[in-house]
């Protein structure tokens, strides 16, 4: 049976210039609802809720389908799986 899992991805964007009212459109469209946050040091943060069976299967196919959407040289930083009242937090530096 399938469940929701709130994710908290955090990608490490490149220094070249990137639209990010854009970028958030892209990700908007893919996803239900995601809220998207960029620091001041080029940190993007996507909070979204996903849905499968395994919750970390279902957080790495994310951040797959994320990093799809970025510019390249974009990595990641972490990924927290929200699981009831715990947290996992799984990192992975990958570039795309």
């Amino acid at each position: 049976m399938s469940e929701d899992f709130p994710l908290q991805l955090q990608f490490k964007l490149p220094n070249n210039s990137i639209d990010i009212p854009k970028l958030a459109a892209l990700i908007t469209e893919r996803f239900d609802s995601p809220q998207i946050d960029l620091d001041e040091n080029r940190i993007l943060i996507v909070r979204l809720v996903s849905e499968g069976d395994d919750p970390s299967t279902v957080a790495l196919e994310t951040v797959d389908q994320v990093l799809k959407l970025l510019p390249d040289g974009s990595t990641v930083q972490e990924v927290r799986i929200g699981i009831g009242a715990q947290v996992a937090t799984l990192t992975r530096h990958t570039e795309h």
